[in-house]
């Protein structure tokens, strides 16, 4: 999409009730009417009571857990800039609040940093937490969005290239892309590989992040986005 378009793309998101549980092995096409097990249809009505409300930015949309902090972009759609909201989860104080760049989508933390996608900037900050200031901001693929920190490398998915781009935090620098489906829009590593959804032709790619090849192609019944392991499944 232009540039000038992406601004949108924080209220554009869409989440289905659907869930697809896939096994590690599955291949092929998943999804309610799909010969494979372990497909649910719905959603769980959560009943936990609110525990605190925390005011941050303008549009928080991704968010974060890890060293000892919450971590919450704020897209703030219509301003220059976002920012990343750093909070205490023991208290609930907002303890920094660091101007990063334009239509943030998401955080992911490791490899001692906060990583923010700029989805307007073709960029990505690297946010230094002992001082929660931005060190570096690394140029990217068009429409960065989804990030996962893993074995020593940042991957990040970029929306309007199809790729998903690997970053070395040794040098701050994009060093390599890789095909996936189209309009991908989260990353995420489990079972030892990193698996990329694709939103348009509703697809998850499976790449083996030491060769950097994909390794399959599972059809979802409709636009896959956020991915989790758990007990075995993803």
């Amino acid at each position: 999409m232009p540039a000038e378009a992406r601004g949108s793309a924080a209220a554009d998101r869409r989440y289905d009730p659907l869930l697809a549980r896939l096994e590690p092995q599955d291949r092929g096409r998943v999804g309610p009417q799909a010969a494979v097990p372990h497909v649910l249809v719905g959603a769980r009505e959560l009943s936990e009571r609110v525990q605190a409300t925390i005011e941050v930015g303008a549009d928080p949309i991704g968010i974060a857990a890890r060293e000892r902090s919450l971590w919450v972009v704020n897209a703030d759609i219509n301003a220059k800039r976002g920012s990343v909201s750093r909070i205490d989860p023991a208290s609930g104080e907002v303890l920094a609040t660091i101007g990063v760049g334009a239509v943030l989508l998401e955080v992911a933390v490791g490899e001692g940093s906060a990583w923010v996608s700029n989805s307007a900037d073709d960029t990505v900050s690297r946010v230094d937490p002992s001082s929660n200031q931005v060190v570096a901001s690394i140029d990217v693929c068009a429409a960065p969005e989804g990030l996962a920190v893993a074995d020593g490398t940042v991957w990040v998915v970029c929306e309007d290239d199809g790729v998903v781009a690997r970053i070395d935090p040794a040098t701050d620098e994009m060093v390599d892309q890789v095909e996936v489906g189209l309009q991908p829009r989260f990353v995420t590593f489990a079972f030892d590989d990193i698996w990329v959804s694709s939103y348009f032709d509703g697809t998850i790619t499976r790449i083996d992040p030491a060769s950097g090849k994909v390794v399959a192609e599972i059809t979802t019944e409709q636009g896959p986005q956020i991915m989790e392991e758990a007990g075995g499944l993803l």
